[in-house]
Formats: structure tokens, sequence, C-alpha cells
């Protein structure tokens, strides 16, 4: 069996904010970017175990500059991200 389909991400914007889905459906780590000309105050991460409770982050030291943040997610694990607009 293969999993590796990727990652699956959804979008929406409402209230001033924009909401970022990303899932994990693979058997494998996954690792990604968010890009953004937001600054890092503007932007919530939260992730999430496959049973839906959150698990902490890793640190915002992490982040590779300004613009583009690297999240990491494990297999079953999904993020959801509110960008303010």
């Amino acid at each position: 069996e293969n999993y590796s389909i990727g990652l699956h991400s959804f979008a929406y914007e409402s209230d001033g904010y924009i909401y970022l889905i990303i899932t994990n459906p693979t058997k494998e780590q996954q690792q990604f970017l968010i890009e953004s000309h937001a600054s890092a105050k503007n932007i919530s991460v939260k992730r999430y175990s496959e049973e839906g409770k959150e698990i902490a982050l890793a640190s915002t030291k992490n982040f590779l500059s300004g613009n583009e943040r690297r999240y990491t997610l494990q297999p079953g694990q999904f993020c959801v991200a509110v960008i303010t607009v």
C-alpha cells in the first residue's frame, strides 16, 4: 500500500480572518511552509492529534524568516492557522 498522498489543505475567509486547515492523511511525517505577508503576531497556529486533542507547537525560533514558517505534522495530525487579513 502506498499512502504518500501528501497534505490536504482547505481555506476560507470570514470576518477579517483567513482560516487555513491542513491535514496529514499519510502514514509519514510531512513538513510544509506557511507563506504570508502578515507578521508573526497576526498568525495563530494550533496543531491537533488524530483524536482532536491540541498538541503544543515547537518554538517560534524555528521560523525561517518573517514571511515563511515551517511546520511538521505527524501521520493523522492536522493544524488550524488563523491569519488576520
